[in-house]
């Protein structure tokens, strides 16, 4: 089972280098390790980001004026499908005794030139981003083939984005339940620089969910693969 949440929007931002600046520690699910960034709350540096894996589930707790994300590593082929949910609460939360709010700045999931969170609390984004910003009202890919989703539509979203070509992607994005909401595409200078996928919270004490993160390969590498598992267990039988 999925899961039920929030409203959600996206949006695809320009390809562009990042800051952060905190310490990197991991956390494990979807069968993938991700690199965190720990930072800070801005009214009380007691409080940090909060981070949790387990099974298909990872979350992120964030903390106003920081910019908390996870990556885990990836390497990709033409034809490679990356699938995923996406859900962003949007409750009243309080985390210091300032005033409870729903505030995000924006959620944002994006394929990046790093493995890991780099230590120098720099990362450079490859493709566009999906994104949720608090005042918007649609999903939408920023630059890409036009249309639009409106947020109401999207209480968590599933995604498909696939790289259709060295310089070329697909972005697939349905309900939870399967409806269809809408297609994007987008462009990339060349797939073999994307080394990670990274999930970040900015400017908020909201808390993101990413579900069910795999890779499908493409039809020759799966093949490839499975040959591969097929020669192991013969050389292990044998043995």
């Amino acid at each position: 089972m999925r899961f039920a949440g929030k409203r959600l929007a996206v949006v695809a931002g320009v390809v562009g280098v990042s800051c952060l600046s905190a310490q990197a520690a991991m956390t494990t699910f979807s069968g993938r390790d991700w690199t965190t960034y720990e930072v800070t709350h801005r009214d009380d540096a007691g409080i940090s980001a909060e981070y949790t894996g387990e099974g298909d589930t990872g979350t992120i707790r964030g903390v106003f004026g920081g910019d908390p994300s996870m990556i885990t590593p990836v390497s990709l082929n033409v034809g490679d499908v990356v699938s995923f949910d996406l859900l962003a609460t949007k409750d009243s939360v309080d985390l210091v005794g300032n005033g409870a709010s729903d505030w995000i700045g924006d959620f944002n999931a994006a394929f990046v030139q790093e493995s890991t969170n780099p230590d120098a609390g720099t990362y450079t984004r490859l493709t566009g981003r999906v994104i949720w910003y608090n005042d918007s009202n649609t999903m939408y890919l920023d630059g890409g083939d036009g249309g639009s989703v409106a947020a109401s539509h999207v209480d968590g979203a599933h995604f498909d984005w696939a790289f259709d070509a060295i310089d070329h992607y697909t972005i697939s994005v349905s309900a939870l339940d399967g409806t269809p909401l809408q297609t994007f595409t987008g462009t990339i200078s060349d797939l073999a620089d994307i080394g990670g996928f990274r999930v970040g919270l900015w400017d908020s004490e909201q808390t993101v969910t990413i579900q069910n993160f795999t890779v499908i390969p493409e039809p020759a590498s799966l093949l490839l693969f499975l040959g591969g598992l097929t020669a192991v267990s013969v050389v292990r039988r044998r043995r």
